[in-house]
């Protein structure tokens, strides 16, 4: 019975939250390096494997799996989404199966969740189609895999934690740094024996088995990375990383993380970890949601000043921590004359983080609705001024999935060769500037 009434609370939760995502995936536009992920996968997954390893810089197992994906439900930009929407509907529910497990109450699982879903940090990469929505997910089974190993460390937990770890790192390198926070909580907060360094070293020696016949292709990335940054005279430090997507490490993006991964609400996630720390700190599991929401993007910052490794996205599993982290907090406040302080106190949060939410979770262009807006016909002419023409390929492909007809682009400035046509469509991101108008009076 009591199983039946924790899922009459949890399945509500997680469906309004599913529906959230899948609402807000209407204010999602495709942008470029979304493009790329059709533009690689299009041919068969052979391909897709063979172009991650010699001409990107990415591992394969994402690529791997959305080629796999397009090949069943098309290539539409929706059928992207539903992708990442679907993992990161199993990250949520394993959010709430951690708080649960880890703080030994169905509240705190149900917080976390309602934390997580409602973050538009998380929101905006769960939604990508980038590889985003799969680190959330591995980087939270690691912690658990991690978590169950130091609770009960057996040679088979210590086999699973390295596996998982070999996994992550066939989604995305980046990841290692959960792998340094759970190194550095390893170190400062686990009782150590000889049984468990063996162990940790027999999980390391698995995970490396499991990621041996990538590491060929790996070293060749790193290479192929420090050449293009050595040409592009980007490279700085150790020459690794990709510092024409990365932001340095200052204090200006700090607060841009920060405000980011509060919903710009840093004074009520701030006044949450207070309360963490002061009801929670003695519990080894919040000490190491702390070390995945803050502990994470602190090692990505550090090692940022030496090579270019940061950037919010490459850190968005910290909205993990630190959901849970909240959810923790909010519940182990003392309850008030019979009224639950801790549940008038989600509820409030939850409905400032509903209300938080921007617009438009997604600053890219909206050629979706502007394309989908175009009556066009076949023969008609569509005239691009200062409307992205400079990533042409990438128009094409969204004109292809919405301007069913056929038709001419023009995205040289040249009306010559199409001014004998009946209709033309003209896109510009500069109406009113009358200088750069091509189609204004002089």
């Amino acid at each position: 019975m009591k199983l039946r009434l924790t899922w009459l609370f949890t399945l509500p939760v997680l469906l309004l939250l599913f529906f959230n995502l899948l609402h807000l995936t209407s204010r999602m536009y495709l942008y470029s390096d979304e493009y790329l992920v059709y533009f690689q996968t299009r041919f068969d997954l052979q391909s897709t494997i063979l172009y991650q390893a010699t001409q990107d810089v990415h591992p394969p197992l994402w690529f791997s799996l959305f080629d796999i994906w397009r090949s069943l439900v098309g290539d539409s930009e929706f059928a992207g989404r539903m992708l990442s929407l679907l993992l990161s509907m199993l990250t949520l529910a394993l959010t709430y199966r951690l708080g649960r497990d880890w703080f030994g109450r169905v509240s705190v699982g149900l917080a976390a969740a309602i934390f997580l879903g409602l973050n538009s940090y998380f929101a905006n990469f769960a939604l990508e189609i980038r590889p985003y929505a799969a680190t959330m997910l591995l980087a939270s089974v690691s912690m658990w895999l991690f978590w169950r190993w130091l609770r009960k460390p057996t040679w088979r937990a210590a086999s699973a934690y390295g596996v998982g770890v070999a996994l992550m790192f066939y989604v995305h390198y980046f990841l290692a740094f959960v792998v340094a926070a759970q190194g550095i909580y390893f170190l400062l907060f686990t009782p150590k024996s000889r049984q468990i360094w063996k162990q940790l070293v027999g999980a390391a020696g698995v995970g490396l088995l499991v990621w041996l016949p990538w590491l060929p292709s790996f070293i060749n990335q790193v290479l192929l990375l420090r050449s293009l940054s050595a040409q592009s005279g980007n490279a700085y430090g150790s020459g690794l990383g990709t510092p024409a997507t990365t932001q340095a490490t200052d204090l200006a993006t700090i607060e841009r993380l920060t405000v980011l991964s509060t919903n710009g609400q840093v004074v009520l996630y701030a006044a949450l970890l207070m309360l963490g720390i002061v009801y929670l700190w003695r519990r080894p599991a919040y000490r190491l949601t702390l070390f995945w929401a803050l502990g994470t993007p602190t090692v990505a910052l550090v090692v940022n000043l030496v090579a270019a490794v940061y950037t919010p996205r490459y850190v968005a599993y910290l909205s993990v921590g630190l959901a849970l982290a909240s959810g923790a907090a909010i519940l182990a406040l003392p309850r008030i004359r019979r009224i639950p302080l801790s549940g008038a106190l989600l509820l409030g949060c939850s409905l400032l983080l509903l209300a938080a939410q921007p617009e438009h979770i997604s600053n890219n262009v909206a050629y979706r609705d502007i394309f989908r807006s175009m009556s066009i016909r076949d023969g008609d002419a569509v005239y691009l001024d200062h409307a992205g023409e400079g990533d042409l390929p990438f128009l094409r492909w969204q004109m292809d999935q919405y301007l069913k007809s056929s038709y001419t682009v023009v995205a040289d400035h040249n009306l010559t060769a199409v001014q004998a046509l009946r209709r033309i469509w003209y896109i510009t991101g500069d109406w009113f500037n009358l200088k750069l108008n091509r189609l204004s009076p002089n």
